[in-house]
């Protein structure tokens, strides 16, 4: 198995917002200049855009320790805040961690007396040396019949294929809590693969390096 790509690494957290919010409030002008300028985003949301879906700041970076974070969002809200990075959670829990001491040091946001609800999503790109097929053995009958009643432009039969698979939970929403499936445009043979999954970036890695290993063991 080989990680290809660490596409993005997102950390949600909620708040209770009377906990949190700065007891005399904030001047939304100045806070989002501010904010936009100390994370030099490329878009800083109007007040309009934030009252529809809170404040959204996207292409933003920073340097922290030496080193160059690259955020896909940054999004503040009355109940919380999301960070989105180029790369896996432990980068945007960092850049989550300078941000909420950022605000309590210039804009007087509070400690939580409530524990935080704190929610990740890891997106990897990665190729296994198993095959995906390989966990579908039992389906080989369904998949050979609708081949059987497909047709490319061309006149031929194409070729059908586990796209991927995903595994959800049955209370907690409809998004899975953790998906792979191909990558759009690799051909079946690269085993090339996009997945994504509600939990760190470190147990994404140690959960398809687990896929990979029971895909060599029915291959």
């Amino acid at each position: 198995m080989k990680i290809e790509l660490f596409d993005r690494g997102m950390v949600s957290v909620t708040l209770v917002p009377d906990e949190v919010r700065p007891a005399r409030g904030l001047h939304l002008p100045q806070f989002f200049e501010a904010i936009g300028q100390r994370y030099s985003a490329g878009h800083v949301p109007t007040i309009e855009e934030a009252d529809k879906s809170g404040a959204r700041f996207r292409e933003c970076r920073i340097s922290i320790g030496g080193r160059q974070y690259a955020i896909a969002e940054l999004a503040v809200f009355n109940d919380g805040m999301r960070v989105a990075v180029r790369g896996p959670t432990d980068d945007a829990q960092i850049v989550v961690d300078d941000l909420a001491a950022w605000l309590k040091s210039e804009f007087h946001y509070r400690d939580p007396a409530t524990p935080p609800f704190v929610r990740y999503q890891s997106d990897i790109v990665v190729r296994l040396d198993g095959e995906l097929r390989s966990a579908m053995a039992a389906l080989s009958p369904l998949m050979t019949l609708i081949q059987s009643q497909g047709r490319t432009r061309e006149g031929t039969q194409p070729s059908v294929e586990s796209y991927g698979f995903s595994l959800s939970a049955d209370v907690g929403g409809d998004e899975p809590l953790f998906a792979i499936e191909r990558r759009i445009g690799a051909p079946w043979s690269s085993r090339l693969y996009y997945s994504r999954a509600l939990m760190v970036t470190t147990a994404h890695v140690e959960t398809l390096r687990l896929l990979d290993d029971l895909l060599a063991k029915t291959s």
